[in-house]
């Protein structure tokens, strides 16, 4: 879905030698409780009880979107690596509103 849907971002990290089932694996298997903060966790949580699994899929897309600009300048898997750690835990509650 990933490819599909942002293809240009996925190609990107995989000339930089991130394998984006890394990515896939922490967040869906997670349900991204580990990444985000523990209020915009809470909400996404609401929805997957609510709307079921494939909200977990929408919001990673979102995620995704929102740290496009930040991936494609990215030059190394250690760099991929950090924003992908490092950036969702930054997400605020305006920010969720955009993810959800």
């Amino acid at each position: 879905m990933f490819k599909e849907k942002i293809p240009d971002l996925c190609s990107h990290l995989e000339d930089a030698g991130f394998d984006p089932s890394l990515l896939a694996f922490q967040w869906l298997v997670c349900f991204l409780s580990y990444n985000l903060p523990e209020a915009v966790s809470y909400r996404v949580w609401d929805l997957f009880f609510l709307k079921g699994p494939k909200i977990i899929f929408r919001i990673s897309l979102a995620l995704l979107h929102m740290m496009k600009k930040d991936l494609m300048r990215s030059k190394d898997f250690g760099d991929i690596f950090e924003t992908l750690e490092s950036y969702p835990r930054k997400v605020t509650d305006q920010d969720a509103n955009t993810l959800i």
